[in-house]
């Protein structure tokens, strides 16, 4: 249920809402939208939330997404703001019939039946892969309320400072036409 179990960025191991029980909150994060756009060959969609800005030294986190229809890929852009440094992660949770190699340092290949893709995250990052881990909790998969199946996850990090962008690329393998 915390935030390292979505597709998104903890700062400082802290949840961008509070939960206090199965079906209670304290502190909730809202969600804002930048803006939304439609275009023939390429989609965007930007928001941010106000998850951390409740820490002592506040820090925004922005993401774009864009669909480029071009180029085949989707181009996720983390923005982090803040005055002082922070310990950023990353998380990017597969289904359990996708398969994942790592291609590069950078570079992972996810499959399944359906075909490949690749996935390049921000080379500032150290990326670890998990897998059912307990320590720290990491590489699950759930479809429902209190269950739960191992799965792959990436998890990157990094220390930030500053305003930073962080870039992920997603795209098709050159073998699907």
């Amino acid at each position: 249920r915390g935030t390292a179990s979505h597709n998104t960025i903890r700062i400082d191991r802290v949840d961008q809402s509070e939960a206090l029980g199965p079906f209670l909150w304290g502190y909730k994060a809202r969600a804002c939208l930048k803006y939304w756009t439609l275009n023939g060959d390429s989609d965007k969609v930007a928001g941010y939330h106000t998850g951390y800005a409740r820490l002592k030294d506040p820090v925004t986190h922005s993401r774009e997404i864009v669909l480029d229809k071009l180029n085949r890929e989707v181009v996720i852009t983390d923005s982090i703001s803040s005055k002082d440094g922070h310990y950023v992660e990353q998380f990017f949770h597969l289904h359990p019939d996708c398969l994942l190699k790592k291609a590069g340092d950078y570079l992972f290949e996810i499959s399944n039946k359906d075909g490949v893709l690749f996935m390049e995250i921000d080379k500032r990052f150290d990326a670890h892969i998990f897998n059912g881990s307990e320590s720290p909790i990491a590489g699950w998969y759930s479809d429902r309320f209190g269950e739960r199946q191992k799965t792959n996850t990436i998890c990157s990090r990094v220390y930030s400072k500053g305003i930073r962008d962080f870039i992920t690329k997603i795209y098709l393998s050159n073998l699907i036409v």
